[in-house]
């Protein structure tokens, strides 16, 4: 006799880039019940981001309970051995398979749908599984999805399928009317997943969270120097109803879930006002650590013309409807090669669109000219100068803090991060005190410059609202990103892969005892390292063409991940 389905087991609702700093006065408003209702009846806390706070790191790291050293992702950009390249990254550059894989491989019917990165392109999984690719997902002609035939089934139950909104040329105005759509079909293909496919684990991400707070946070913070006080507090009312939306959504997936489901809702990174923004390129020419070729200025020039182009509302509408136009490109091509601009030959170091400072090491770089022996003393002067660093304009510091990477990363795919990651001032209450890091050059750019698009940057700590029977009501301590798919393993009653570097969230757990698989419900003791790696698509097998990079691109600069 067929069983009775009775909704996930475990729901996971992600909200990308949600803060406390905006839901905790709606939900203190009354403005957002359902999540209210969940951390009422459940905990809830800040959960801690991956150093850097980014999407293609944090998701990576929520996907194999591991710190970025060892599943091997560090940016949205992977750089290319031996080559001053750089390629976007998929979920072919994971060192480590993810956790729902593991799953699946025991038994446990899994769902995943609109993940960052981490779900495109999909791997395969046993039957009853499936994945549907979020950002990082080059549009609807790809194969987004596994197994291929759902594609079919969800475009012909969504009416108006979209991975994510066209910013560009975009007014305000228009950015919340496309985000509330994008969150209404999101809305309607998590349920028509659940529905049909019956998900055991079920994992669904929102992204209208991160795309409105990258934009639009200064029409909701009087303190942002963008704050129009005519135009602001009427755009806020709309924001807010977005809010209330996603709050909607939350509710009705959490409808659909058993009545003694594991509920978690959470997200990859935190959020704050922005107000400055810092080049690193600059500033390491302005040191005499970076030479630009001739003419890198002037190229620099044109592509922030274009990008002012861009960024005019009706351009693209005035494109589509002059024929003479229509062949005419808004988007130069990505070139994700600095050789465009840099002179390696004056060289020592450059900011690359991978995430960091890199030294152009003899040996290592193709025309490398910092000698090794000069490393340690290169980069421990690098970090110095840029704690000393002041905006003349505000006297703030934007660094808060620089790595090398070894200090922050232990695993074997440590060579891949860049040799200094800097962290920007992002906790400052005055966003006019918060700093995001322009990305490539532009070349000849300014040292310090107001951002023109973006008003809001991630931070360190996201949120984590938990609910379910006999989840104890109240606060946890603290909990770290990678510690939730080692706690979604036990909470499914299997023994999480061996090694993770996340620790089972036993505040979640409360009839868990410390053994593997004390869960009622299958355990899958034993699991091994071998299990954690199987499924791991091999890159070479994976790669994305020119046209699909160019997509993918369109997006990730517009959000100030490229250059």
């Amino acid at each position: 006799m067929a069983t009775t389905y009775r909704g996930p087991a475990v729901l996971v609702i992600g909200l990308d880039g949600a803060t406390m700093r905006l839901l905790g006065p709606l939900m203190a408003a009354g403005r957002l019940p359902h999540l209210s209702r969940l951390s009422a009846a459940g905990i809830s806390g800040l959960l801690r981001s991956t150093i850097r706070p980014e999407s293609s790191v944090a998701w990576s790291s929520f996907a194999t309970g591991l710190e970025p050293g060892r599943h091997g992702v560090f940016g949205f950009v992977s750089q290319s051995p031996g080559s001053y390249r750089g390629r976007l990254t998929t979920a072919a550059d994971l060192a480590a398979s993810p956790f729902w894989a593991h799953l699946a491989a025991h038994g446990v019917r899994v769902g995943v749908f609109n993940l960052p990165v981490a779900a495109y392109p999909p791997r395969p999984l046993p039957a009853g599984s499936f994945t549907v690719g979020g950002l990082g997902t080059p549009g609807l002609a790809s194969d987004f999805t596994w197994p291929a035939d759902l594609k079919v089934g969800l475009l012909a139950h969504v009416a108006g399928y979209r991975l994510d909104v066209d910013e560009a040329g975009t007014s305000d105005e228009r950015l919340i009317t496309e985000l509330a759509d994008l969150t209404r079909v999101h809305l309607a293909a998590a349920r028509y997943l659940v529905k049909s496919r019956q998900p055991d684990l079920f994992v669904a991400v929102f992204m209208a969270t991160d795309r409105i707070q990258h934009y639009l946070w200064h029409h909701l913070d009087a303190r942002h120097p963008r704050h129009d006080a005519a135009r602001s507090p009427r755009l806020a009312g709309r924001i807010h109803a977005l809010y209330e939306q996603l709050d909607a959504a939350v509710g009705e997936l959490a409808g659909l879930a058993a009545a003694d489901a594991l509920i978690l809702v959470m997200s990859d990174h935190g959020f704050n006002g922005c107000g400055r923004a810092l080049s690193l390129n600059a500033w390491l020419a302005g040191q005499g650590w970076l030479q630009l070729r001739a003419g890198a200025a002037a190229r620099g020039r044109s592509a922030a013309l274009l990008g002012r182009l861009r960024r005019l509302p009706g351009l693209r509408r005035l494109k589509a409807a002059l024929p003479g136009l229509r062949r005419v490109a808004l988007t130069e091509a990505w070139h994700p090669d600095p050789t465009d601009w840099i002179a390696w030959e004056g060289t020592a170091a450059y900011f690359s669109d991978v995430g960091g400072i890199r030294i152009n090491l003899q040996g290592r770089e193709p025309q490398g000219v910092t000698a090794p022996a000069a490393y340690d003393a290169l980069t421990g002067e690098m970090i110095g100068r840029l704690l000393a660093l002041r905006d003349p304009l505000t006297g703030h510091a934007p660094v808060a803090a620089v790595y090398r990477r070894d200090e922050l990363y232990t695993g074997p795919c440590t060579d891949r991060a860049p040799d200094l990651i800097v962290e920007p001032r992002r906790d400052a209450d005055d966003p006019r005190a918060n700093y995001l890091l322009a990305y490539g050059a532009p070349p000849g750019s300014a040292l310090f410059f107001d951002p023109p698009r973006l008003s809001g940057n991630h931070d360190l700590d996201g949120i984590l609202i938990a609910a379910g029977p006999g989840v104890r009501p109240g606060a946890f301590a603290s909990a770290h990103i990678w510690d939730l798919a080692p706690t979604i393993c036990h909470a499914l009653g299997a023994s999480p892969p061996e090694g993770l570097d996340g620790r089972a969230l036993i505040e979640l757990l409360p009839r868990w005892d410390g053994r593997p698989g004390a869960h009622d419900g299958a355990s899958s003791a034993g699991a091994t390292a071998q299990d954690q790696a199987a499924g791991v698509i091999a890159a070479e097998e994976t790669g994305l063409s020119a046209e699909d990079e160019a997509a993918i691109a369109v997006r990730l600069r517009a959000l100030g991940y490229l250059s």
